[in-house]
């Protein structure tokens, strides 16, 4: 008899922590056990104790020079099947290797999607009504659509949904392409051999059939906060889903600026600075063709004028700085040639500054070890530059891998921002 009232007590007292938590202090009065009873049971029916659902964090594989870009793995159907792809805060849609897709799909170290395999497994019709927006229609009248990438590259796709599994975290009927055929730049597959496919985790508007993307769905299917965030590293990194404003790794804090434009992660780009001044730049060159965080880019991209401003920048402090591999020689850095640095020289580079942010500005800064970086040239221990000339003065820029690197990105749906913020330990997400 008394460890019943002892227990209900103690519940009662969980429960009402729990109430004045996010709520004005209840009074009540402990009477007898009926009525607390009673009472417990209104209250249990009036009252939500959903918490909040913490950030599932999941590794990031791949790295900036010898893949060229950064993965995750997940897995699809029903017996689940391991794939990868490629994160792409720059794109929408997600894609993997069909099993009909022979040579044209290159070689991966996974095996292709069978449906045939996966009772969970849904080919999209294309026939009115159709649940999202098909581009092409087969003989057969499957849902189908074709994508170009700004580098070329590009596949053609079945649409299906199927159950897929991120993080540990279950998603149900997600619309995906399996890719019959790939379109080959270069001589170079659609994905490096590590990496089956592409996942776009752009806003769902951006994708070819309209359909929610797999992280808009990851979210929604496990009431978890709408946004993630990605730690990039020279190797590897992490990401995490459903990221709440703490960096994941350290007790640091972000700093934000808002997403201007939601089809892509689109942000007012207002300056770039070295040494301690502007280059100089109109703020319309750089956002009249919007300027995006897109974790697919490898580079980051600048119009020519810009471009041309950073260089004359560089080289205005040549008698102070005498930079190798910009002063006093035919083959600058800018002019895509490689260098080879000593530590010293390579620590003489200035910090390259970047303000976001229109109204209320924020300044992240790229070190040397960002954008100076090994990889892209003959001698693997020479440097080559990590920015690159884009198009005209409405081209836009494209803040990619490079930039990224060294903080961690909070993609902020939920309050329509991004977050940066520096990690406290260089090249370490943990």
């Amino acid at each position: 008899h008394n460890k019943l009232l002892l227990s209900i007590s103690v519940l009662f007292f969980i429960i009402g922590t729990i109430y004045c938590l996010n709520n004005d202090p209840i009074n009540m009065e402990l009477i007898h056990k009926p009525n607390l009873r009673n009472r417990i049971q209104e209250f249990l029916k009036t009252t939500d104790l959903t918490l909040p659902e913490f950030a599932k964090i999941t590794p990031i594989l791949g790295n900036e020079t010898r893949i060229g870009e950064y993965y995750i793995e997940f897995y699809v159907g029903t017996p689940p099947q391991r794939f990868t792809a490629q994160i792409d805060t720059g794109s929408s849609d997600l894609a993997i290797p069909d099993i009909e897709c022979g040579k044209p799909c290159g070689f991966h170290i996974d095996n292709r999607y069978n449906p045939n395999n996966s009772s969970s497994s849904n080919v999209i019709g294309c026939k009115p009504p159709s649940p999202i927006e098909c581009p092409k229609c087969s003989i057969s009248h499957d849902c189908g659509y074709e994508i170009t990438y700004a580098d070329n590259s590009g596949y053609s796709a079945t649409v299906y949904t199927e159950n897929m599994t991120l993080a540990g975290l279950p998603i149900k009927e997600q619309y995906f392409g399996s890719i019959t055929s790939e379109s080959i730049d270069y001589g170079y597959q659609f994905e490096p051999i590590p990496v089956d496919g592409i996942v776009g985790v752009a806003y769902p508007e951006l994708s070819e059939i309209y359909a929610p993307t797999l992280f808009d769905n990851v979210i929604s299917d496990n009431n978890l906060i709408d946004a993630f965030s990605m730690c990039l590293i020279p190797n590897g990194g992490q990401l995490s889903i459903g990221a709440s404003s703490t960096p994941s790794w350290g007790n640091s804090t972000f700093v934000y600026t808002p997403i201007v434009y939601k089809l892509w992660y689109t942000v007012y780009m207002a300056d770039i600075q070295v040494y301690g001044s502007s280059i100089g730049v109109n703020p319309d060159v750089y956002n009249k063709g919007g300027t995006i965080v897109d974790s697919g880019t490898t580079l980051v991209y600048i119009p020519r004028s810009a471009f041309k401003a950073l260089e004359t920048s560089f080289e205005n402090n040549c008698k102070n700085n005498p930079l190798v591999g910009v002063c006093n020689t035919r083959y600058s850095i800018f002019d895509d040639y490689c260098v080879s640095l000593t530590a010293s020289q390579f620590n003489a580079y200035p910090n390259i500054n970047i303000v976001l942010g229109q109204n209320d500005p924020i300044t992240l800064t790229m070190t040397p070890s960002q954008y100076l970086v090994k990889g892209y040239c003959n001698d693997p221990e020479s440097y080559s530059i990590a920015i690159e000339s884009g198009g005209g003065n409405a081209s836009g820029v494209i803040l990619g891998i490079a930039f990224m690197q060294q903080y961690e990105v909070i993609f902020d749906r939920a309050n329509s921002q991004l977050g940066f913020s520096p990690l406290t330990t260089f090249n370490d997400c943990s």
